[in-house]
């Protein structure tokens, strides 16, 4: 079977939106990782292109490399880089419990990045959840499947994406941007890190800081929640801190960033260090 110029080797899953499968690219000799949606695409045409090309620029090392966005007898395919590795559910699944917490925040931090540099450039994911977050051997994360994506604002009215991890606006007005995904992302993380709570169960085995910042992310008002998936990194990189000083409860987001204040603690230390140093050669 083939779709485009690719060979289909296996499948590799199905979802509700199209089904994922190793590919060869023959010109390239390489595999791939190719998703084929449902339906037609219709008059969508000119939609999907500029897309297409939104993808093509979006390169970060926590975001899976798209190869190819096309058309083959009116079916939108994704070409995508091959990731020989689990998503973070499965790989979750396997951690013991004393490591389990601090490793998914550590993997969730890195897919946070790769997120918001897709946010930066202007696409909307629309579909993050564990399975779409994909972990290499060695230890990088990458936020995959963008076969959803859409450019910001582009596609108002239309609900997509993987319950329970779509965002109240999405479902009550298909309203889907930055802050959803936002909410798609604390909802993944909250859920491997206490399988059994309910989002925004304030008695969630989850350490109180981490817990407070998804609290705010899994706002049902996105007016409410932070103002980036930057941010709330941020707040997640604090909660990590092994510095009982630098654990502090999320701050408003007006008083600055932990880490810039670090940075500019920082930059003052040497600053005062230097300061000594050219007062000891002047004086002695």
């Amino acid at each position: 079977m083939r779709i485009g110029r690719f060979e289909v080797r296996e499948r590799l899953g199905r979802g509700g939106m199209g089904t994922v499968y190793r590919a060869f690219d023959p010109v390239l000799q390489r595999d791939v990782a190719l998703k084929a949606m449902e339906g037609d695409l219709g008059d969508q045409a000119d939609r999907v292109r500029d897309e297409a090309r939104a993808l093509a620029r979006l390169t970060h090392p926590n975001v899976v490399a798209v190869h190819e966005l096309g058309v083959e007898a009116g079916q939108v395919f994704v070409a995508m880089e091959h990731v020989q590795g689990p998503n973070l559910g499965a790989w979750a699944a396997t951690l013991e419990p004393a490591v389990r917490p601090a490793a998914v925040l550590e993997a969730f931090i890195q897919a946070g990045m790769g997120l918001q540099a897709a946010h930066d450039a202007g696409l909307v994911h629309r579909d993050i959840k564990p399975e779409n977050l994909l972990r290499h051997a060695d230890g990088r994360v990458v936020v995959a499947d963008f076969g959803l994506a859409v450019l910001e604002g582009s596609d108002e009215g239309v609900v997509a994406g993987t319950p329970p991890f779509i965002a109240p606006e999405v479902l009550e007005h298909g309203t889907a941007g930055p802050s959803s995904d936002q909410f798609a992302f604390a909802a993944s993380l909250w859920r491997l890190l206490d399988p059994e709570a309910a989002l925004r169960d304030r008695d969630a085995r989850i350490d109180p800081i981490v817990k407070d910042s998804l609290i705010r992310a899994l706002d049902p008002d996105p007016d409410v929640r932070w103002s980036s998936v930057r941010a709330l990194l941020q707040a997640l990189v604090a909660a990590r801190a092994p510095d009982p000083s630098a654990r502090r409860r999320p701050s408003p987001e007006r008083r600055g960033s932990v880490l810039l204040q670090s940075a500019k603690r920082a930059r003052l230390s040497r600053r005062k260090a230097g300061a000594a140093w050219w007062m000891r050669g002047v004086l002695g």
